[in-house]
């Protein structure tokens, strides 16, 4: 799309093809020529045009590759896949989109006539072969034809056929074009095409003969094509469309909505004039309605035409959920660029149909939702005004060169303003720009800046409290990246105070002050960590910090980049904004603030009636000479520029909010220069005057943007190409104010560079980040000697040790070689083949850099300018096959350059000597296997060197010699950041660097242009490898025999009995941990708060996992939920970030041992394979359709083709369109066979994945992970205890019912033993210990390992016994039985009393039915002497009931007609809540959204479902939301309520919680409640809970999930509380504890008791607990006081495991499986299950029991 795009994708591996559709030289006619005739000339405008689509091309192949899902089709048609920015691949994605969403409705049109998809000017798009896969029910009868040149149409053939992915799409194959034909492919569903479309004639011919297009329903699309054809020959094709009836046509291309006089509009302009393909019918047809009287007058019926940007604001054709998905896979934050970028390009859709042309349908009105006609409509209604001359701005523009936006303005005085931060040309800086006013005679203001130690940011605020203090708060580094740090300016100098409450930016603030408090600042929404979207309000005031604002009624919308403004001392406005789906927001509010009751801060809203002002993002409000006004930003449409300042106020500040706001008036503006670009501006307004400096955008380059290119050269030769920067100040006043003629020299603007304050901050070779242990960064001087003779050289070179030798005779080429010399003596056309790098380091691992072949001379201007390129000299005559040779390959430089006679021993053993010319890119790290010497001919450069023993340290794979790590800063020129003892040599022209043999080094150049020889030669006499050796780097011949010895070894032992293998020859280890520590996101020393948002993941942890030992090892991890088992298993399958980079590694998977197997296995994710429960596909089947859909879907009788069976994910047959079927090996059948006998599945084996139960789920789960064969088996969790005593040998999975679980410990032991898989399992402290365990690895607090090693050494260290049998449990995490209380605090003794109130939940005779199969109710039972069918049940409130029975018995989909997720729940005899789901005769209906209101509900469906993007905190308040996303309805008593439920758990929810820390916290307000080692005390600390803003629900550990989602159910209080296995994932302690607060609430705490002689500091065994009363206290905090359950909720909880079930449950029901017929069984508890001894087996069995009736 953008210029730097075509100019730097030219020779990226593309096919050399256009973006769409061929067009025509200047002044050529439309003819019938033959096809092989029209080829354009080389050179040609038809050949540029072609070349358009090189860049294209490869922006939809990554748009491909993120966002869709397979099948690909682009990654046929590009070689070499590039991850273009998220700009580039937002506004390719809509592209993509809109075409795909017009094509899709035209193939679902009802039709009874053949339909044909017409793509005109295709290229190599794959349109046809993306909709027979993704629609294929929708292409019945459908044929798709593409269209263009025979030459590219032949190579598209060619493709096709080679690809069985495409070939098999296009059904039977009847013919391929003969010489002369233009039909190149004709097959049942695809037909190609080769003319040109100026060639009208033969195109009909072609398509009336092959396709008989005028008795079809035809749809025609181009997408940009055609607006390059000159206009005359374009609107033929268009006319030549509209002479068939039954034609619709789709085109997408640009347009000109404010004319070529915006500055967007200049850039595309000049970007496409530049390239030599002009847009030619944007001139003539530059507005919407233009593009519709266009078609009109060709004849269409109707044509409707919207931008691209009305498109995407249009939530019925982007869905939210498809917005939401977009910001899951890459962080986005140019939305002002893509506004920009969307409002110029347009989708229209045209329609001839052959009814009456005045009917409905000819007219257009039935056009489908959402797609009614768009005018190019203004922003808004504005009304009709006659503008006072006194608000009339005049404006003159000074010239600032200086380029900044979305930087902070500091507004010091009318004489003298800053702009801080923001991007500017160079990137993202931390620079301000100080504008100057010299035309009044005043000395130059003194002006302080924010020092160097604010971290360059952008998206940040600066509010003035006063004349003499300013608060800079929040902004961002990446989109994802939330900043915290505030800095107040205060005396002349700024310190940093209180940080934000969470990360902000793109929030809004303003100045307020109540009453005699100090001023503060008030800020409102933005985006915070990961870019979540808040609505949170925050007051700063220098005496009291950071304190929470509250609104007294609805809080609105989150949003970010609203316009904020106060209207007096504590009121204010507030307007526009976009949410987290990024739409505008329509809205207008006025706010007041004020103290509560409590003495809270409050803030009253509210929206007036009757005032409309259109939604604006980036806007900034101010008051002026002129009133409140609105300036700048984007809008639903593009702004006029007679409306970019509009006036919404024409009192002054102070006046009443709300009494003078009127309907928004334009201001005119009456100024010198250019128009600005309103986006990413500032605005200071004063007394008479009003200033708009800084702002810009990229402008067609289309997402080049700084933030993503930093230190790019490439970049910065381009930014002046597609950007645009305001380079004026425009400086307003009233007609009075200025004198033209002095004006425009006022204000100069320079950069102001402040010092660091101290402390200074350490450089960046010596940082340190917290909790890794480093080797210190320390770089040794390079020895710097002079050889006078050539024995010293050889005996320098016995040190093996490089050094740099000075004063060497090096030639004249030292002086002479200069850019022009060079150029002229090599030639400047001279083809010579570069390394074109993507940024300023190559790895050759990686190949972040492509071979691209140019004239020398281009070469070296490009490089000399800042271009990351690299030339390394081939052999001129054979680049292949011979080495390459100084001297003979550039002949014209010999006499300039020579080896000196100190070097006899180079010269005498000679191998290779390449020229060597950089510009600013740094080498990566290698090795040769021969000496060399560097001689630095031009420039400076630095060379690290890491001696050859470090090479383990260096990840350089096996064969290779080239390390995959960077050891050089990444923003500072020769600096080493790799933290690893090295030796550093700078060369300077003239210098001669030794490398010794199998040394690594690597080179950064200081200057532009770098030159050198380096000199190859052998220093050993013997062991060089046979055969060609191009670059000097083969192996010896010693390694390479010796790597074929032992692979051969390998096999031989392969053969053998694994332990008798074994004793031969010991593996290499599966996973080797050294020394490591771990962090989730890349540390950053800066930060002080790092260890709270991104704390290390077990620190110095050293872990090996063998491959194979004498002895087998079966490890188990255990530790309590919250300790990270999860976090360990990631961490050995190669997730989360590893320092240092090299501790972790894999050496059996690169070993020769895996040749023989599947080479996948290489990859660590393929080798270790993980099967657990959390995260969001903890309960979903990948390959089902349950991923993607709504929660009922699974409920659902009818069959989709999505629908796949438990087969066919077994065997992997999930593509909706395969292009063969799946066949499996017979051995994998036996395989296959087996895995589902012993899992016991084959009953399930025909059913869609989608139906079934959650325990079938994970079934299935481990049973697709064993057939993948991996290495090793990670199980997290799989193990439940029976109940306490009795069943102890019973090993249970978690969701499985006991009579499947019992089998799967054998299978696992038996699995562990043949080692396919080895086997990692973890536990809980309560679960059994299999005997067949031998190894265990056990987990303390803070994500530490406390214990590794032999089963019986750890056990000895946790003071217990090695088990003598399997079940002795690892530990005792559950609550003696000193009492006669349960663990919750119940009496185990005396028989509880039922309540029993009004029904909630009534069915009756309630069957549920997928065609002939009854899943639930498939009994007949007689009730009062009545026989009834199906389930009869009725739940009241105040009942606990319990519902129990095996995997597939129906308890999910029970619950789902309880919660109204099941479709049938509308249909059958239920009433909920005393009403029908449907109105009756005389009763309403209760809704969806009644329901959810009323219930609370926790299950793994809602676990799988739920949107892990949200906060801990928004987690919990969806619970008063109708949708997860939707925003929740708060109040402050509900905010206060979701802050106890957070204080509470906080430890299990804050990863970074330390009760030390909270206790010694500053103190500054009421006491408050603290977690201790022993239960809970008071403190005078505040607790906050702004953590829980910025942790993820995606950060948490799966327990934590959980708990997460139970607080959800419970913390509204709902009438009925369903709790589906909603404890499952949980330890014994947590399990209780929340089991505690569902009887208690807060009233009643476990405090943990000492047991003598066993708990210390040294011992991990856990405590004995004591159920409490809360100290009152406690409970007279604010909102602290929380009850539990009470008479008027009902419980419902789903259980296969007697702990999870709560000891208020009472009544009891069990499901027996559908098939069996059996009936179904009720029962009631006289007191908790705990107590009843017997009681789980009597449910279970069926037998009878004292104590259920």
């Amino acid at each position: 799309m953008g210029s730097e795009e075509n100019e730097l994708q030219q020779e990226m591996g593309t096919m050399g093809i256009r973006e769409h559709g061929q067009a025509a030289d200047p002044g050529a006619a439309v003819s019938e020529r033959k096809a092989s005739t029209i080829k354009p000339p080389k050179g040609s405008h038809d050949d540029r045009v072609m070349d358009t689509n090189n860049s294209s091309i490869v922006s939809k192949r990554s748009v491909e590759r993120l966002y869709h899902e397979t099948p690909h089709f682009f990654r046929y048609f590009v070689k070499k896949p590039i991850r273009r920015s998220p700009l580039i691949n937002r506004g390719y994605w809509l592209r993509m989109h809109a075409i795909e969403q017009t094509v899709l409705r035209f193939l679902r049109e009802p039709s009874e006539m053949k339909k044909i998809v017409l793509n005109l000017g295709c290229g190599y798009d794959p349109l046809p072969f993306q909709c027979l896969s993704k629609y294929s029910e929708d292409c019945t009868g459908v044929t798709f034809a593409d269209v263009d040149h025979l030459e590219l149409m032949s190579k598209k053939r060619e493709m096709i056929l080679e690809q069985s992915a495409m070939k098999s799409l296009v059904g039977r194959i009847q013919s391929f074009g003969q010489d002369g034909s233009i039909i190149v492919m004709r097959s049942d569903h695809y037909v190609g095409v080769g003319c040109d479309l100026r060639d009208i004639a033969r195109l009909t011919k072609a398509l009336e003969e092959e396709l008989q297009i005028g008795s079809c329903l035809v749809l025609c699309t181009a997408e940009v094509s055609i607006t390059y054809m000159e206009v005359n020959a374009a609107d033929a094709l268009i006319t030549w469309a509209a002479q068939y009836d039954n034609i619709r046509f789709c085109m997408l291309e640009q347009l000109l909505p404010q004319g070529q006089g915006h500055p967007f509009a200049q850039k595309m302009i000049q970007h496409f004039t530049k390239l030599g393909t002009p847009l030619r019918c944007v001139h003539t047809y530059p507005l919407l309605q233009d593009q519709e009287s266009r078609f009109l007058r060709a004849g269409f019926h109707s044509a409707k035409a919207r931008t691209l940007w009305h498109f995407w604001q249009d939530q019925s054709l982007v869905a939210l959920d498809l917005r939401l998905h977009l910001n899951e896979v890459e962080p986005f934050d140019e939305w002002e660029e893509f506004a920009l970028f969307s409002s110029h390009y347009f989708i229209l859709e045209a329609k001839k149909i052959s009814t009456n042309p005045g009917s409905p349908e000819a007219t257009g009105d039935n056009a489908p939702e959402g797609l009614s006609l768009e005018r190019q409509s203004k922003v808004q209604t504005i009304r009709s005004v006659a503008v006072d001359d006194n608000i009339v701005l005049n404006g003159l523009s000074s010239e600032a060169k200086l380029h900044r936006k979305f930087g902070a303005l500091i507004p010091f005085s009318e004489q003298t303003i800053g702009l801080h931060g923001g991007i500017s040309d160079k990137g993202r800086v931390n620079t301000t720009i100080r504008y100057q006013d010299l035309d009044l005679e005043v000395e130059r203001t003194s002006f302080s800046a924010p020092p160097l130690d604010v971290e360059a940011r952008v998206c940040h605020t600066i509010t003035a409290l006063d004349e003499h203090r300013y608060l800079l708060a929040g902004g961002r580094t990446s989109p994802d990246n939330a900043l915290r740090e505030c800095w107040l300016y205060l005396s002349g100098q700024w310190k940093p105070v209180d940080k934000l409450p969470i990360p902000l930016y793109r929030h809004c603030a303003t100045t307020v002050a109540y009453g005699t408090a100090d001023a503060g600042v008030l800020v409102f929404g933005g985006r915070t960590t990961r870019g979540a979207v808040v609505n949170k309000w925050f007051l700063w005031r220098e005496a009291t910090g950071w304190a929470k604002v509250f609104p007294s009624s609805e809080a609105l919308q989150p949003r970010f980049g609203a316009a904020i403004a106060s209207t007096s001392a504590c009121c204010g406005v507030l307007l526009g904004g976009m949410t987290e789906a990024g739409v505008l927001c329509d809205e207008y509010w006025e706010w007041a603030i004020s103290y509560g009751q409590t003495g809270d801060l409050r803030l009253r809203l509210k929206s007036p009636k009757g005032l409309h002002i259109a939604p604006r993002l980036g806007a900034c409000l101010v008051w002026s000479f002129a009133g409140l006004l609105l300036i700048g930003g984007i809008s639903t449409s593009l702004i006029p520029a007679g409306e970019e300042i509009l006036r919404l106020s024409d009192g002054a500040y102070g006046n009443d909010v709300g009494s003078r706001m009127l309907e928004p008036t334009p201001v005119s503006t009456v100024f010198d220069g250019n128009r600005n670009l309103l986006v990413g501006h500032a605005v200071y307004a004063s007394g008479n005057l009003l200033l708009i400096a800084g702002g810009g955008a990229v402008c067609f380059s289309f997402g080049m943007s700084t933030s993503y290119m930093q230190n790019s050269s490439i970049h910065e030769a381009l930014i002046s190409v597609g950007s645009y920067w305001n380079t004026t100040i425009w400086a307003f006043g009233t007609s009075t104010r200025f004198n033209s003629k002095s004006f425009a020299r006022r204000y100069v603007a320079e950069v102001i560079n402040p010092l660091s304050i101290p402390p200074a901050s350490q450089v960046a070779d010596s940082r340190s980040v917290p909790g890794v242990a480093r080797t210190a960064n320390i770089a040794e001087e390079i020895l710097r000697v002079s050889v006078k003779s050539a024995a010293d050289f050889d005996n320098l070179m016995s040190l093996e040790r490089p050094f740099v030798m000075g004063g060497l005779d090096l030639g004249s080429c030292t002086t002479e070689w200069t850019v022009h010399e060079l150029i002229k003596k090599i030639d400047a056309d001279r083809l010579v083949t570069v390394h074109r790098a993507q940024g300023g380091h190559m790895n050759f691992q990686m190949k972040n850099f492509d071979y691209v072949k140019k004239p020398f001379g281009e070469f070296m201007h490009e490089a000399c300018n800042g271009s990351p390129q690299y030339l390394r000299s081939l052999n001129a005559e054979k680049p292949a096959q011979e080495p390459a040779h100084f001297y003979d390959d550039f002949p014209s430089l010999q006499d300039q350059f020579q080896l000196p006679q100190q070097l006899e021993t180079v010269v005498r053993n000679q191998h290779s000597s390449p020229l060597r010319i950089s510009g600013p890119v740094n080498m990566w790290l290698h090795y040769d296997v021969m000496a060399n010497v560097l001689c630095q001919i031009v420039g400076t450069k630095v060379v690290a060197l890491y001696p050859p023993m470090d090479a383990v340290h260096f990840k350089i794979p096996p064969g290779s010699s080239s390390s995959p790590i960077t050891v050089f800063h990444p923003d500072k020129r020769g600096s080493v950041s790799y933290d690893r003892h090295h030796t550093r040599a700078v060369l300077e022209k003239g210098d001669v660097l030794y490398i010794p043999p199998l040394w690594l080094h690597s080179t950064s150049p200081l200057d532009n242009l770098s030159v050198s020889i380096n000199v190859f030669f052998r220093n050993l006499k013997t062991g060089y490898s046979a055969g060609r050796d191009v670059y000097g780097n083969r192996d010896l011949q010693a390694y390479e025999n010796g790597r074929r010895d032992v692979k051969k070894l390998a096999k031989s032992m392969e053969r053998l009995p694994r332990d008798v293998g074994s004793t031969y020859l010991a593996s290499a280890p599966l996973v080797t941990i050294n020394n490591a520590t771990f962090y989730r996101q890349h540390p950053t020393a800066t930060r002080a708060d790092n260890a709270r948002t991104n704390p290390p993941l077990f620190p110095n942890l050293t872990f090996e996992l063998p491959s194979s030992s004498h002895k087998q090892q079966h490890w188990s991890v255990i530790g309590p939920s919250s300790t990270g088992k999860t976090t360990f298993f990631e961490i050995l399958r190669g997730q989360h970030l590893c320092f240092p980079p090299t501790s972790r590694s894999y050496p059996y998977l690169s070993s020769p041992a895996l040749d023989r197997k599947d080479q996948r296995l290489r990859n660590s994710f393929r080798a270790i394979q993980y099967v657990g429960f959390a995260g969001k596909h903890g309960g979903v089947l990948r390959g089902g359709n349950t991923a993607g859909s709504y929660l009922s879907a699974r409920y659902e009788s009818r069959r989709e083709p999505t629908d796949f069976t438990l087969l066919d994910y077994l065997k992997g047959n999930i593509e909706l369109n395969p292009s063969s079927e799946v066949r499996m090996h017979p051995s994998e059948d036996v395989s296959l066979l087996k895995v589902i006998h012993d899992l016991d599945l084959e009953d399930l084996l025909h059913l869609p994945v989608g139906n079934l139960s959650n325990g079938q789920t994970r079934r299935a789960k481990i049973a697709k992970a064993l057939l993948d064969k991996p290495e090793v088996l990670l199980l997290d969790e799989p193990f439940k205890s029976a109940s306490h005593e009795k069943c102890a040998n019973q090993l249970r999975l978690v969701g499985l019912d006991p009579p499947t679980a019992r089998t799967i410990s054998p299978l696992l032991h038996r699995l562990a033993e043949a080692q396919a898989p080895r086997i990692l399992m973890s536990l809980r402290p309560q679960d059994p210990l299999p005997e067949w365990i031998t190894h265990i690895v056990h987990l303390g607090p803070e994500l530490r390992v406390a214990h590794q090693g032999p089963k019986h050494e750890v056990l000895h260290a946790l003071g217990l016994r090695p088990p003598a049998r399997e079940g002795v449990k690892t530990g005792d995490h559950e609550a003696e039985k000193t009492s006669s209380l349960s663990r919750e605090g119940l009496s185990l003794r005396r028989k509880g009393s039922a309540l029993e109130g009004k029904p909630i939940v009534e069915m009756s005779d309630v069957r549920i039915k997928y065609g002939d199969k009854v899943v639930l109710g498939n009994w007949q039972e007689s009730i009062k002497r009545k026989q009834h069918k199906g389930l009869n049940w009725v739940v009241r409130r105040g009942q606990r009931w319990g519902i129990f029975g095996p995997n597939g018995s129906g308890k999910t989909t029970l619950l789902s007609l309880i919660c109204s997720d099941h479709p049938q729940s509308y249909s059958l005899p239920i009433r909920l809540f005393s009403l029908p789901r449907l109105p009756q005769a005389g009763t309403p209906g209760i809704s969806i959204f009644d329901l959810q209101s009323r219930i609370g509900h926790s299950s793994p469906e809602t676990h799988s479902f739920f949107p892990t993007h949200l906060s801990v905190r928004r987690c919990i308040e969806s619970a008063w939301s109708d949708t997860f996303l939707s925003p929740p309805a708060l109040t402050y008593e509900r905010d206060i309520l979701v802050d106890t439920h957070l204080k509470w758990f906080e430890p299990d929810l804050n990863p970074a919680y330390q009760p030390a820390a909270a206790a010694s916290s500053a103190s500054r307000g009421k006491p408050q409640l603290t977690h201790g080692d022993h239960g809970l005390y008071l403190d005078s600390a505040v607790t906050t809970t702004d953590w829980a803003e910025t942790i993820r629900f995606a950060d948490l550990p799966f327990s934590a999930q959980r708990v997460a989602l139970f607080l959800r159910a419970v913390v509204k209080k709902p009438d009925l509380v369903v709790l589906d296995e909603a404890f499952s994932g949980m330890d014994a302690a947590l399990r209780d504890r929340c089991l505690l607060f569902l009887t208690w609430g807060t009233t009643k705490f476990y405090s943990k008791l000492r047991r003598r002689n066993q708990w210390s500091k040294t011992t991990t065994t856990p405590p004995r607990i004591k159920v409490l009363d809360t100290p009152e206290d406690v409970l007279d905090l604010e909102g602290m006081r929380v009850e539990g359950l009470s008479s008027e909720q009902a419980l419902i909880v789903v259980s296969h495991v007697s702990e999870e079930v709560p000891g208020l449950v009472r009544d009891w029901m069990f499901l027996p499986e559908a098939a069996t017929g059996e009936k179904v069984r009720f029962g009631r508890l006289k007191r908790p299950l705990e107590g009843m001894e017997g009681e789980w087996e009597r449910i279970w069995g069926g037998g009878g029991g004292g104590a259920s009736e």
